[in-house]
């Protein structure tokens, strides 16, 4: 197995929407030899393209919400970082001007922030 985060999420996305048309094509055609009452064998086909496009939805459903789980860990990443830098700003060096903890204090950068 290989891991999808080594595709970007946009890749993914793009993937999943290329694949999405073909899939609902094939459900349209699937679903025809089943409404049409015609021979056994032709209704066994209609079934088995029918099973071709549920399983290409499922890989098309599976690409979707990986990439949109990744971009949401994403944005996630990027919010803590700017939540971090304005912790920094906020109190360069630390409340007590030393590294946070050099002070005996555990929590120095959520200790000195202005209270309001």
């Amino acid at each position: 197995m290989t891991d999808l985060r080594a595709v970007p999420p946009s890749s993914r996305r793009r993937l999943a929407g290329v694949l999405a048309a073909p899939a609902l094509g094939l459900l349209v055609v699937g679903s025809l030899p089943l409404v049409s009452g015609r021979g056994a064998l032709f209704t066994a086909v209609g079934i088995l393209v029918l099973a071709v496009a549920v399983v290409l939805l499922g890989i098309v459903i599976g690409l979707w919400r990986s990439a949109v789980q990744d971009l949401a860990a994403l944005e996630a990443a990027r919010d803590e970082a700017r939540v971090d830098a304005a912790i920094s700003a906020a109190v360069p060096g630390g409340a007590c001007g030393g590294s946070c903890g050099s002070c005996g204090v555990d929590d120095c950068a959520v200790k000195a922030l202005p209270r309001a």
